[in-house]
């Protein structure tokens, strides 16, 4: 680590607050701003993190570039597209998870699992409530399987860094099911809040947790 590394995640956990405010003040310019830099920031700090993972800088680098088109949240397309890219973060992650394993078939989840996903998550081009909850419970498995993994190979393994990935999917996973929430049930208040924080707080902790592995 150097300087560099200190800088860019100082960046980060200063912007993360500052979008935490605009959307806990719900201030909209100030919030799409912020946004896409927050993992920006991180994913540029990880360059000078010392991590010798290239799949570690592509799963930083195609996350921030599911929160951009997340952004674009009232064109389904752009919805379906951000969401695809955030599985594939979760692909990455979990190859990168499966090194603690002296062997692991990951080619099964590659070539499997995304075909699910996908035909789950177009679903939402049509308004079909049992289409959404399908797709919703294609894209979580992707996120479970992360989290079981990690634990088998902590039991196996006890490699502490695991739970630091468990954790973050943990809340990987509740940030995700804010916006299943108001998809079905509607809005509440500061429901963006709680989705952001949790969010802010999943992404760091598991790629800090993969990398170290």
């Amino acid at each position: 680590m150097n300087n560099c590394f200190y800088i860019f995640i100082s960046l980060f956990a200063t912007i993360s607050l500052l979008q935490l405010f605009f959307n806990y003040r719900k201030i909209e310019l100030g919030r799409v701003i912020t946004k896409p830099l927050c993992l920006l920031t991180l994913s540029l700090s990880f360059i000078f993190f010392n991590v010798n993972l290239y799949l570690v800088y592509v799963s930083c680098f195609v996350a921030m570039a599911g929160d951009i088109l997340l952004l674009f949240k009232k064109r389904k397309i752009l919805f379906v597209l951000g969401g695809t890219l955030f599985t594939i973060e979760h692909i990455l992650n979990f190859i990168l998870i499966s090194r603690v394993f002296s062997s692991f078939p990951t080619y099964l989840y590659i070539i499997i699992l995304p075909s699910i996903f996908l035909f789950g998550l177009f679903s939402l081009l049509k308004k079909n409530r049992k289409k959404l909850f399908f797709c919703a419970y294609s894209y979580f498995g992707f996120q479970f399987a992360n989290i079981l993994l990690a634990l088998i190979g902590l039991i196996i393994y006890k490699n502490m860094f695991l739970l630091m990935v468990i954790c973050g999917y943990l809340f990987f996973a509740f940030s995700d099911f804010l916006i299943l929430y108001k998809l079905i049930y509607g809005d509440f208040k500061n429901r963006s809040f709680y989705l952001i924080l949790t969010y802010l707080i999943a992404q760091p902790t598991i790629l800090f947790g993969v990398s170290l592995l």
